[in-house]
């Protein structure tokens, strides 16, 4: 389907209006955050209550329905892509391939730096939110649902699909997956991140769905997390099954 050039510049600017959504809600807990304190204080009568995690997943939820209402335009999302999306259950295929391959490349990346770059094992960044989580379960939700969510309407949907048309699949998956990588703010393990947006981008141009992305981007993050909280309960367990089939007669 051939979009008119009125569409294509609105759909530029709404990419523009997502980015800044985005933009706001990280920068927004700067000055926000103490009022959400006082109002969460005045509803709950508890002083000591955490506002931190909370406020991050309400946030974040408003940064997604603001989303969700910017690109209600079906055209926004078709426009990208000169060919139909694929069926569901391929596009569900993508993102359980694409998690498969983030893995692979993720361990590729940490693997260059760690040999070639002297780089340490270790992602500061992941340790600090889950330690974060820790305090406040809740940010469990904004890892694993929500913020997959927001990264790829940002990432693959705004920078990359505005990018795909001027340019080529290469340039554009470049420059989003550089933007993905510098925004979580791990520049040790740049690579890794770098990677990870790369495969994202070539998941969402095979498939043509923004959901492909998502499903490997949350199915990642789930990996991650359940790694982070039951890592040393799942080594335990995979030491005691691995001396139950060395002793299988």
């Amino acid at each position: 389907m051939e979009y008119k050039v009125q569409d294509l510049k609105k759909y530029f600017f709404i990419s523009l209006a997502v980015i800044a959504v985005y933009a706001f809600m990280q920068v927004s807990g700067l000055f926000l955050l103490e009022p959400f304190y006082k109002l969460l204080v005045a509803i709950t009568g508890d002083a000591t209550i955490q506002p931190t995690g909370i406020y991050l997943v309400v946030s974040a939820v408003i940064a997604l329905l603001v989303m969700l209402l910017l690109t209600r335009d079906k055209g926004y999302w078709y426009s990208v892509f000169n060919a139909p999306r694929l069926n569901y259950i391929s596009v569900v295929l993508w993102g359980i391939t694409g998690f498969i391959l983030v893995l692979v490349g993720q361990g590729l990346a940490a693997y260059i730096e760690t040999t070639f770059l002297g780089i340490e094992m270790g992602s500061e960044n992941t340790a600090q939110i889950f330690e974060a989580a820790k305090a406040a379960p809740i940010i469990i939700a904004l890892v694993a649902i929500i913020g997959p969510i927001l990264e790829e309407f940002v990432f693959r949907r705004s920078i990359f699909g505005t990018l795909l048309g001027p340019t080529n699949f290469v340039v554009a998956a470049l420059i989003s997956s550089l933007a993905f990588a510098v925004i979580h703010f791990d520049f040790t393990h740049l690579l890794v991140y770098l990677v990870s947006g790369f495969i994202f981008a070539t998941v969402y141009y095979k498939s043509r769905s923004i959901w492909a992305p998502i499903i490997a981007h949350m199915l990642l993050n789930t990996f991650v997390t359940i790694a982070q909280f039951f890592g040393e309960d799942l080594q335990r367990w995979a030491e005691n099954v691995e001396q139950f089939i060395f002793f299988m007669p």
